[in-house]
């Protein structure tokens, strides 16, 4: 999956998951991680993260998201060929709901 997307942020609640999903700790993706125990030294706590809200950072974001913005990546098994990425709006998503 990583290899198919240029992905800006990680977030990873297990680094024992890293070696396995093919995280490259000296790429661009920033990698963020739930808890403190056996962080790598390049990654940042979600905690910290939470603590330094940019308020119009986000008021820009919220203003530039629409029905049609890309809400999330869903990837497939890959049972029957390579596995995909199945791209989901916010629009898809309420009417899901």
């Amino acid at each position: 999956m990583l290899q198919s997307l240029s992905a800006g942020v990680l977030f990873c609640d297990d680094p024992t998951y890293l070696p396995r999903c093919g995280f490259d700790p000296v790429g661009d993706t920033t990698l963020v991680m739930a808890t403190a125990a056996d962080m790598p030294t390049r990654a940042q706590l979600f905690q910290t993260l939470l603590a330094q809200v940019d308020g119009g950072a986000v008021a820009r974001a919220y203003a530039t998201t629409g029905p049609d913005t890309l809400a999330k990546i869903l990837f497939t098994s890959g049972s029957t060929s390579e596995t995909k990425g199945v791209l989901t709006t916010q629009r898809m998503l309420c009417a899901s709901q």
